[in-house]
């Protein structure tokens, strides 16, 4: 997928969508080989605290070989030049096998920080090595509302940055760390190496295939790459973060409401499947609802992100709004439709769960872009 012309741009359709073509059923059909064949449930178990250990194998094939570090990256930064629409598809597919890979962190954090800053030096160091999955890059955000913790010190061509930072994707494993701390500019956004005065520990979270982390900086050297605007960078990295992040967890519920059509098609009670008790056919019908409900705002949003930018972030925070609360609906009623087995450690269920409300509250809770999105639209 080196080239632009393996895949055609998604057709404009009323009301503002995107119409997938075969060149994109044909993505999906690839990420979702290469992830069923190479990511399994045990691997996912065997991952439960160890947060600092990375297949960075199945990432080179994901990321770099198949292409999907590169998707939003212009081809003159060594990337495939396409767009949102795309990427979701692969964010989908990470989501429906709980990936515990740095797709999210890369896409939604690394890179957006990269284009929005727009340091052309940096972009022409950094974004070639990203796209080729050779480096590692993760960027943290205060969440809504949040203050900036981590202070520079800025003399002359050299800063240090200060601070604590909880929560980082992937930074366990990070060549590169993106971050905006305060500054003679006000705020600026500055490029971290892990070296001897950067301390990162694992955390242990509630979803076992997500890699989050404590990152203390003492005095550690960093490069500015903005002169300021570092309202404005965490603005835009915001808005594709909450895409990403919503396209993941539309990939989550769907997988949650394959496993429970397929279960209650097959379990037999009182010598009927259970599917044909009423309780457990408005429990699927709900949750197919929420699913395609989900479906429509993240392709919305993609479709936006790609041909009217400027209205992505109203639709960044409905999608973070609702695909947090629905995901964790729906995987919840996949434990209910699958009764004790469920809730077994054995099960697939639980990890869906755990996916979908660890997610629920990463960039922040639903209520703050609730208020947001109401904010927005002047209600």
């Amino acid at each position: 997928m080196g080239t632009r012309g393996a895949l055609l741009a998604p057709a404009e359709v009323a009301g503002g969508g995107a119409e997938l073509r075969q060149e994109h059923l044909d993505l999906r059909d690839s990420v979702r080989a290469l992830l069923s064949s190479r990511h399994s449930e045990e691997v996912l178990r065997q991952r439960e605290g160890r947060a600092e250990e990375f297949d960075r194998d199945l990432w080179q094939a994901f990321g770099g070989e198949l292409g999907a570090a590169g998707l939003t990256i212009p081809e003159e930064y060594g990337g495939h030049g396409f767009g949102w629409v795309e990427q979701s598809i692969t964010l989908q597919e990470a989501g429906r096998s709980l990936y515990s890979g740095p797709l999210l962190s890369t896409v939604g954090l690394a890179i957006p920080a990269l284009l929005a800053a727009e340091n052309e030096q940096v972009k022409q160091e950094l974004l070639p090595k990203i796209a080729e999955g050779a480096l590692l890059a993760t960027a943290a955000l205060p969440a809504l509302g949040h203050e900036f913790t981590i202070a520079a010190t800025v003399s002359g061509a050299e800063a240090t940055v200060s601070g604590t930072l909880s929560g980082v994707l992937d930074a366990c494993h990070a060549d590169a760390l993106l971050l905006v701390a305060s500054d003679d500019h006000g705020g600026s956004l500055y490029l971290v190496e892990p070296g001897p005065t950067v301390t990162i520990r694992g955390l242990r979270g509630l979803d076992l295939a997500r890699s989050v982390a404590k990152v203390e900086f003492q005095q550690a050297p960093a490069r500015r790459i903005s002169n300021g605007r570092a309202a404005e960078i965490v603005n835009k990295v915001r808005d594709r973060a909450l895409l990403a992040l919503a396209a993941e967890q539309l990939g989550c519920a769907d997988r949650a409401v394959e496993m429970s059509a397929e279960y209650a098609k097959t379990r037999v009670q009182f010598d009927r499947p259970i599917g044909s008790f009423q309780a457990i056919k408005h429990m699927c019908a709900n949750m197919a609802v929420g699913l395609e409900s989900m479906r429509a705002i993240v392709e919305h949003a993609a479709w936006l992100a790609d041909n009217r930018p400027e209205h992505l972030p109203a639709a960044a925070t409905a999608a973070k709004m609702f695909c947090s609360e629905t995901a964790g609906s729906i995987t919840a009623d996949t434990i209910h439709v699958h009764g004790g087995i469920g809730f077994t450690w054995e099960h697939s269920a639980h990890l869906y769960f755990r996916r979908a409300r660890a997610s629920e509250v990463m960039f922040g809770e639903p209520d703050r872009y609730r208020t947001e999105l109401a904010d927005r639209l002047a209600m």
